[in-house]
């Protein structure tokens, strides 16, 4: 399934976020393997899919990608960050992705 997502460099992998209610989250519960390519927004590839892993992260590694997304796309990702800061119930989910082994 392809599901364009904004993503950041974060260590030696990428990281990204998403809603916690997504089926993005009940997929990488169940399974940890995906695959990654550069894509359009729209999801078109523009290059090669690379095998990794995905791993949900915690509260502090979830206000990191925040932070990573905020400096890498200063407008939109710092409007989407204030958003789900004002939410009584914040509903993103960061997602670290590393190579598969």
């Amino acid at each position: 399934m392809v599901t364009p997502v904004w993503v950041v460099r974060d260590g030696a992998g990428l990281a990204s976020w998403t809603n916690r209610r997504t089926a993005k989250v009940k997929r990488i519960r169940r399974d940890v393997r995906v695959t990654v390519a550069p894509c359009t927004f729209r999801g078109q590839l523009l290059g090669e899919p690379v095998p990794g892993r995905a791993e949900l992260m915690d509260a502090e590694g979830t206000a990191r990608v925040e932070r990573l997304l905020s400096r890498k796309y200063p407008i939109w990702g710092r409007l989407l960050v204030l958003v789900n800061h004002r939410r009584k119930d914040p509903s993103v989910l960061g997602i670290r992705i590393g190579l598969a082994t």
